[in-house]
């Protein structure tokens, strides 16, 4: 009944109360507290935080692409489709043949690919000119810019 009611009281626990307190780190950690609370949907399920440097996300989209790769190098034999875990998965859950989700993921992975490109072109042509800038209102005038042409 312990663990029951520790994985299920959502209210602030005392030590993120203290943590927002904190002079140094309350703001961040409250900042973080209240964004969680915004962006994470209520029925959502808790997730460990764990601070490794590395998105655990991330390994499954490159590890699914990956799969998804090697299934189209070795044109979907038997070997390659046992050892394709992640694309199998993604087949049986969207309802759709093998074949169709190594389409869809490899598009997606295209995509996601040739956007990562051009926002980093974007992130380090402002970034430059941002080192440059000789006073706080041109970088304010390079920030605005930057928004503008990242929304576009």
């Amino acid at each position: 009944m312990e663990l029951e009611s520790k994985i299920t009281d959502r209210r602030p626990h005392k030590q993120h109360i203290n943590h927002a307190r904190h002079p140094l780190t309350g703001g961040a950690r409250l900042s973080k507290d209240l964004d969680g609370l915004v962006h994470d949907p209520p029925d959502q399920l808790p997730t460990l935080e764990s601070n490794t440097g590395f998105l655990a996300q991330e390994a499954i989209y490159l590890k699914k692409y990956l799969e998804a790769q090697r299934l189209v190098d070795q044109s979907f034999s038997k070997e390659a489709v046992a050892q394709s875990p992640y694309v199998v998965s993604y087949a049986d859950l969207c309802g759709i043949s093998v074949e169709k989700a190594t389409a869809e993921i490899l598009l997606q992975a295209k995509l996601d690919h040739e956007f990562l490109a051009k926002t980093e072109l974007l992130r380090l042509r402002f970034f430059s000119r941002v080192r440059r800038a000789a006073s706080d209102a041109e970088i304010i005038d390079i920030l605005a810019s930057f928004r503008s042409e990242a929304s576009s």
